[in-house]
């Protein structure tokens, strides 16, 4: 229940930040975008908006491994 009310209170966040205008691509090198820390976590329901939102998949993170 927990993960359910703090995925949808982060959807109602990005939601709220993208429609003021942020960049859903944003991202300050080196570090990952709201995508990558998404997939970080495995929010996959964060993900799937971020996406939807238009969230660019090919972005990296700036961090080789």
């Amino acid at each position: 229940m927990l993960m359910f009310v703090l995925t949808c209170s982060l959807k109602l966040l990005y939601s709220a930040i993208l429609q003021a205008g942020a960049n859903v691509n944003f991202q300050r090198p080196p570090g990952p975008t709201m995508l990558l820390a998404a997939v970080s976590v495995g929010s996959t329901d964060i993900v799937n908006f971020l996406l939807k939102a238009g969230a660019d998949p090919n972005i990296h993170d700036g961090v080789l491994y």
